[in-house]
Protein backbone atom coordinates (compact mmCIF):
# COMPACT_ATOMS: atom_id res chain seq x y z
CA UNK A 1 0.00 0.00 0.00
CA UNK A 2 1.00 3.60 -0.81
CA UNK A 3 0.93 6.22 1.68
CA UNK A 4 1.93 10.15 1.50
CA UNK A 5 5.23 10.83 3.44
CA UNK A 6 5.40 14.79 3.38
CA UNK A 7 8.68 15.89 2.07
CA UNK A 8 9.62 19.69 1.36
CA UNK A 9 12.35 19.11 -0.97
CA UNK A 10 10.20 16.81 -3.40
CA UNK A 11 10.56 19.89 -6.06
CA UNK A 12 14.65 19.33 -5.94
CA UNK A 13 14.73 15.44 -6.73
CA UNK A 14 14.18 13.75 -10.05
CA UNK A 15 16.60 13.75 -12.43
CA UNK A 16 15.98 11.56 -15.83
CA UNK A 17 14.33 13.47 -18.76
CA UNK A 18 11.37 11.69 -20.61
CA UNK A 19 9.55 12.56 -24.36
CA UNK A 20 7.25 10.42 -24.02
CA UNK A 21 5.12 10.14 -20.45
CA UNK A 22 3.00 7.45 -21.63
CA UNK A 23 1.21 4.84 -20.40
CA UNK A 24 0.36 6.65 -16.32
CA UNK A 25 -0.28 4.29 -13.89
CA UNK A 26 -1.45 4.92 -10.88
CA UNK A 27 -1.01 1.85 -8.31
CA UNK A 28 -2.44 1.32 -5.08
CA UNK A 29 -2.12 5.58 -3.78
CA UNK A 30 -3.68 6.58 -0.62
CA UNK A 31 -3.05 10.56 0.08
CA UNK A 32 -3.82 12.84 2.68
CA UNK A 33 -3.57 17.00 2.32
CA UNK A 34 -0.65 18.04 5.07
CA UNK A 35 -3.09 19.88 7.17
CA UNK A 36 -5.66 17.17 7.00
CA UNK A 37 -3.56 14.23 7.51
CA UNK A 38 -6.14 12.23 8.98
CA UNK A 39 -8.87 12.45 6.08
CA UNK A 40 -7.56 10.66 2.67
CA UNK A 41 -8.25 12.35 0.00
CA UNK A 42 -7.25 9.37 -2.36
CA UNK A 43 -7.91 5.78 -1.59
CA UNK A 44 -6.90 2.48 -2.68
CA UNK A 45 -6.40 4.17 -6.07
CA UNK A 46 -5.51 2.31 -9.33
CA UNK A 47 -5.34 3.52 -12.74
CA UNK A 48 -4.06 2.92 -15.84
CA UNK A 49 -4.17 5.96 -18.33
CA UNK A 50 -3.00 4.18 -22.15
CA UNK A 51 -1.47 6.74 -24.10
CA UNK A 52 -2.80 8.63 -27.07
CA UNK A 53 -6.20 7.94 -24.84
CA UNK A 54 -8.92 10.37 -23.41
CA UNK A 55 -10.16 9.74 -19.77
CA UNK A 56 -12.44 11.61 -18.19
CA UNK A 57 -13.05 11.73 -14.71
CA UNK A 58 -16.54 12.07 -12.67
CA UNK A 59 -17.40 12.43 -9.01
CA UNK A 60 -19.23 14.70 -6.54
CA UNK A 61 -16.96 17.52 -5.27
CA UNK A 62 -14.38 16.38 -2.97
CA UNK A 63 -14.55 13.14 -4.25
CA UNK A 64 -10.57 13.76 -5.05
CA UNK A 65 -10.81 14.24 -9.29
CA UNK A 66 -8.59 17.37 -8.77
CA UNK A 67 -6.33 15.84 -6.16
CA UNK A 68 -5.03 13.34 -8.72
CA UNK A 69 -3.73 16.19 -10.86
CA UNK A 70 -1.85 17.75 -8.01
CA UNK A 71 -0.19 14.37 -7.33
CA UNK A 72 0.37 14.31 -11.12
CA UNK A 73 2.00 17.35 -11.79
CA UNK A 74 4.06 16.95 -8.39
CA UNK A 75 2.33 19.48 -6.41
CA UNK A 76 2.95 17.86 -3.45
CA UNK A 77 5.63 14.91 -2.32
CA UNK A 78 5.01 11.84 -3.62
CA UNK A 79 3.40 9.04 -1.95
CA UNK A 80 6.29 6.04 -0.82
CA UNK A 81 5.30 2.73 -1.94
CA UNK A 82 6.52 -0.66 -0.09
CA UNK A 83 7.04 -2.34 -2.99
CA UNK A 84 8.89 -2.09 -6.20
CA UNK A 85 6.11 -1.05 -8.17
CA UNK A 86 5.91 3.27 -8.50
CA UNK A 87 3.12 4.63 -7.25
CA UNK A 88 2.56 6.65 -9.72
CA UNK A 89 4.80 6.11 -13.19
CA UNK A 90 5.00 7.64 -17.02
CA UNK A 91 6.16 5.39 -19.29
CA UNK A 92 7.16 2.75 -16.46
CA UNK A 93 9.56 5.40 -14.72
CA UNK A 94 8.39 6.43 -11.41
CA UNK A 95 7.65 9.60 -11.99
CA UNK A 96 9.29 10.91 -8.57
CA UNK A 97 12.63 10.24 -10.94
CA UNK A 98 12.42 12.52 -13.69
CA UNK A 99 13.40 16.39 -13.92
CA UNK A 100 10.35 17.80 -12.39
CA UNK A 101 10.70 21.42 -14.66
CA UNK A 102 10.64 18.75 -17.54
CA UNK A 103 7.86 16.79 -15.98
CA UNK A 104 5.43 19.51 -15.91
CA UNK A 105 6.29 20.70 -19.34
CA UNK A 106 5.25 17.56 -20.73
CA UNK A 107 1.82 18.48 -18.69
CA UNK A 108 -0.57 21.44 -19.75
CA UNK A 109 -3.75 22.07 -17.71
CA UNK A 110 -6.53 23.83 -18.53
CA UNK A 111 -8.13 25.59 -15.40
CA UNK A 112 -12.35 25.95 -14.55
CA UNK A 113 -11.36 29.77 -14.47
CA UNK A 114 -9.67 30.67 -17.54
CA UNK A 115 -7.56 34.16 -16.88
CA UNK A 116 -6.12 37.15 -19.63
CA UNK A 117 -3.59 39.38 -18.86
CA UNK A 118 -3.68 43.19 -20.41
CA UNK A 119 -1.69 42.58 -23.27
CA UNK A 120 -2.18 41.05 -26.60
CA UNK A 121 -3.72 37.82 -28.20
CA UNK A 122 -0.24 36.63 -29.13
CA UNK A 123 0.98 37.15 -25.95
CA UNK A 124 -1.92 35.47 -23.96
CA UNK A 125 -1.37 32.59 -25.79
CA UNK A 126 2.26 32.28 -25.91
CA UNK A 127 2.06 33.25 -21.84
CA UNK A 128 4.71 31.66 -19.48
CA UNK A 129 6.80 30.31 -22.86
CA UNK A 130 10.77 31.67 -22.97
CA UNK A 131 10.69 34.37 -25.97
CA UNK A 132 13.90 31.90 -27.01
CA UNK A 133 11.56 29.08 -26.75
CA UNK A 134 11.34 27.08 -30.23
CA UNK A 135 7.58 26.91 -30.08
CA UNK A 136 7.48 31.14 -29.38
CA UNK A 137 6.93 31.93 -32.70
CA UNK A 138 4.01 33.45 -34.44
CA UNK A 139 3.28 30.74 -36.65
CA UNK A 140 3.08 28.21 -34.18
CA UNK A 141 0.84 30.69 -31.88
CA UNK A 142 -1.70 30.71 -35.06
CA UNK A 143 -1.35 27.29 -35.94
CA UNK A 144 -2.46 26.38 -32.18
CA UNK A 145 -5.28 29.10 -32.88
CA UNK A 146 -6.17 27.19 -35.64
CA UNK A 147 -6.16 23.86 -34.00
CA UNK A 148 -8.86 24.76 -31.38
CA UNK A 149 -11.08 26.84 -33.97
CA UNK A 150 -10.79 30.44 -33.00
CA UNK A 151 -8.07 31.83 -35.49
CA UNK A 152 -10.83 32.53 -38.15
CA UNK A 153 -11.83 35.01 -35.00
CA UNK A 154 -8.60 36.27 -34.00
CA UNK A 155 -7.74 37.21 -38.23
CA UNK A 156 -11.45 38.99 -38.22
CA UNK A 157 -10.39 41.45 -35.24
CA UNK A 158 -8.64 44.79 -36.88
CA UNK A 159 -5.74 44.52 -34.92
CA UNK A 160 -5.66 41.03 -35.43
CA UNK A 161 -3.43 38.68 -32.60
CA UNK A 162 -2.25 42.09 -31.86
CA UNK A 163 -5.29 43.02 -30.21
CA UNK A 164 -4.85 44.16 -26.40
CA UNK A 165 -7.00 42.06 -24.14
CA UNK A 166 -7.80 41.95 -20.32
CA UNK A 167 -8.39 44.61 -18.16
CA UNK A 168 -8.90 47.58 -20.09
CA UNK A 169 -8.33 45.92 -23.70
CA UNK A 170 -10.49 43.74 -25.98
CA UNK A 171 -13.81 41.80 -24.44
CA UNK A 172 -13.84 38.48 -24.92
CA UNK A 173 -17.08 36.03 -24.42
CA UNK A 174 -16.64 32.98 -21.65
CA UNK A 175 -16.12 30.60 -24.47
CA UNK A 176 -13.58 32.50 -26.28
CA UNK A 177 -11.78 33.16 -23.14
CA UNK A 178 -11.63 29.41 -22.74
CA UNK A 179 -10.45 28.61 -25.96
CA UNK A 180 -7.30 30.67 -26.09
CA UNK A 181 -6.70 29.02 -22.83
CA UNK A 182 -7.12 25.78 -23.95
CA UNK A 183 -4.80 27.15 -27.16
CA UNK A 184 -1.67 28.50 -24.43
CA UNK A 185 -2.02 25.18 -23.10
CA UNK A 186 -1.05 23.49 -26.25
CA UNK A 187 1.00 25.92 -27.94
CA UNK A 188 3.92 24.13 -25.70
CA UNK A 189 3.03 21.03 -27.72
CA UNK A 190 2.40 18.81 -23.91
CA UNK A 191 1.94 15.23 -24.34
CA UNK A 192 -0.90 15.07 -21.77
CA UNK A 193 -3.34 17.58 -21.46
CA UNK A 194 -5.08 18.15 -18.35
CA UNK A 195 -8.90 19.68 -18.40
CA UNK A 196 -10.08 20.78 -15.59
CA UNK A 197 -14.13 21.19 -15.47
CA UNK A 198 -13.38 23.72 -18.57
CA UNK A 199 -17.02 23.99 -19.54
CA UNK A 200 -19.18 24.22 -15.77
CA UNK A 201 -18.69 28.22 -15.80
CA UNK A 202 -20.15 28.64 -19.16
CA UNK A 203 -23.04 29.41 -20.44
CA UNK A 204 -25.04 26.84 -23.10
CA UNK A 205 -23.63 27.99 -25.78
CA UNK A 206 -19.95 28.60 -25.00
CA UNK A 207 -19.92 25.21 -23.67
CA UNK A 208 -20.98 23.83 -26.66
CA UNK A 209 -18.28 25.41 -28.67
CA UNK A 210 -15.39 24.53 -26.32
CA UNK A 211 -16.79 20.80 -26.26
CA UNK A 212 -16.70 20.83 -29.82
CA UNK A 213 -13.10 21.89 -29.94
CA UNK A 214 -12.51 19.63 -27.30
CA UNK A 215 -13.86 16.35 -28.90
CA UNK A 216 -12.22 17.76 -32.21
CA UNK A 217 -8.78 17.42 -30.46
CA UNK A 218 -10.08 14.33 -28.50
CA UNK A 219 -10.66 13.05 -32.22
CA UNK A 220 -7.71 14.02 -34.30
CA UNK A 221 -5.10 12.79 -31.03
CA UNK A 222 -2.47 14.69 -32.16
CA UNK A 223 -0.20 12.38 -30.07
CA UNK A 224 -2.05 13.89 -26.90
CA UNK A 225 -2.88 11.25 -24.17
CA UNK A 226 -6.34 13.78 -22.59
CA UNK A 227 -7.37 13.67 -19.03
CA UNK A 228 -10.69 15.63 -18.97
CA UNK A 229 -12.11 15.64 -14.98
CA UNK A 230 -15.80 17.20 -15.96
CA UNK A 231 -19.68 16.87 -14.61
CA UNK A 232 -21.11 17.03 -18.37
CA UNK A 233 -22.36 14.14 -20.16
CA UNK A 234 -21.11 15.57 -23.03
CA UNK A 235 -17.59 15.50 -21.86
CA UNK A 236 -18.09 12.13 -20.18
CA UNK A 237 -18.83 10.77 -23.92
CA UNK A 238 -15.90 12.52 -25.86
CA UNK A 239 -13.86 10.30 -24.06
CA UNK A 240 -12.77 6.47 -24.37
CA UNK A 241 -13.39 5.86 -20.62
CA UNK A 242 -14.75 7.31 -17.98
CA UNK A 243 -13.73 6.84 -14.41
CA UNK A 244 -16.24 7.45 -11.64
CA UNK A 245 -15.14 8.18 -8.42
CA UNK A 246 -16.79 8.42 -4.72
CA UNK A 247 -15.22 9.19 -1.05
CA UNK A 248 -11.41 8.86 -2.83
CA UNK A 249 -11.92 5.55 -4.50
CA UNK A 250 -13.00 4.21 -7.93
CA UNK A 251 -16.02 2.67 -7.80
CA UNK A 252 -16.94 2.16 -11.52
CA UNK A 253 -15.20 2.57 -14.66
CA UNK A 254 -15.83 1.91 -18.49
CA UNK A 255 -17.59 3.75 -21.47
CA UNK A 256 -20.07 5.79 -21.16
CA UNK A 257 -22.54 4.13 -23.18
CA UNK A 258 -21.91 1.31 -21.08
CA UNK A 259 -21.92 2.60 -17.95
CA UNK A 260 -25.38 4.41 -18.47
CA UNK A 261 -26.83 1.46 -18.96
CA UNK A 262 -25.82 -0.19 -15.69
CA UNK A 263 -29.45 -0.12 -13.55
CA UNK A 264 -28.01 1.37 -10.08
CA UNK A 265 -25.29 2.20 -11.21
CA UNK A 266 -23.03 4.94 -9.85
CA UNK A 267 -22.42 7.00 -13.45
CA UNK A 268 -26.11 6.77 -13.53
CA UNK A 269 -26.88 8.31 -10.19
CA UNK A 270 -24.33 11.11 -10.70
CA UNK A 271 -25.97 11.92 -14.16
CA UNK A 272 -29.79 11.58 -12.55
CA UNK A 273 -28.66 13.80 -9.33
CA UNK A 274 -26.88 16.44 -12.31
CA UNK A 275 -30.43 16.68 -13.73
CA UNK A 276 -32.36 17.02 -10.62
CA UNK A 277 -30.30 19.90 -9.92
Amino acid sequence: MASLRENSSHEHTGKLYISNPSPISFVNINFAYPSRSGILAVRDFNLSIPANSCTTIVGHSGSGKSTLVSLLTRLYALPQSDSLIPCISMAGLDIGQLDIQRLRSLIAVVPQQPALFPDTIAANIAYGLDSLSPFHTAENIRSTAKAVGIDDFISSLPEGYSTIVGDGGFSLSGGQTQLLTIARALVRQPRILVLDEVTSSLDAASAGIVRQTVRKLVAERRGLTVIIISHSREMMDIADKVVVMEQGAIVEEGSYSGLMQREGGSLRRLVDDAKGN
